[in-house]
């Protein structure tokens, strides 16, 4: 008997999208159900408790954005789970409308993540990363050298 899970893995494979889309969309779905600890299924109907869930899994608009999307895949290449489940679609959907505001206002603003702005690393420090890591003979050969950043610009 094929698992729950397998299902929804061949309606993401038999779609056009890239593999790279596929393998992510198929990621995210498994993470959900280890999020929720419930099948895709009960995920596409249950969109406020699995959001509930995710939420305290991740406060990044960006991470909430995808799994919503990973789901919105399955609802968009399986029609017919759409028809059947059109208010669960409909829920998911507005979610996927909130989120996606929130991470467009963030990206408008050019406003860093917080993850972004806790490892923010100064150029300085890379250079001395850079010049701790650098062995005598790189140096004498020329391989790591000062450049005037301003005159890599003019």
């Amino acid at each position: 008997m094929q698992s729950s899970i397998e299902k929804y893995y061949k309606i993401i494979d038999s779609t056009e999208l890239s593999d790279a889309t596929k393998s992510n969309y198929k990621d995210r779905l498994r993470k959900l159900t280890e999020i929720t600890g419930e099948d895709v299924s009960w995920i596409l109907t249950h969109s406020a408790k699995t959001w509930e869930k995710v939420t305290k899994c991740t406060t990044s608009p960006g991470t909430m954005k995808v799994y919503i999307t990973s789901i919105l895949a399955v609802f968009k290449y399986e029609p017919t789970l759409k028809a059947i489940y059109k208010q669960s679609h409909a829920k998911w959907f507005e979610l996927f409308q909130k989120v996606s505001g929130i991470v467009e206002e963030r990206l408008n603003k050019l406003e860093p993540s917080e993850r972004q702005v806790e490892t923010y690393v100064e150029w300085k420090d890379i250079i001395k990363g850079r010049d701790a890591f650098a062995t005598k003979s790189s140096k004498s050969q020329g391989y790591i050298h000062e450049v005037d950043a301003h005159s890599c610009f003019t």
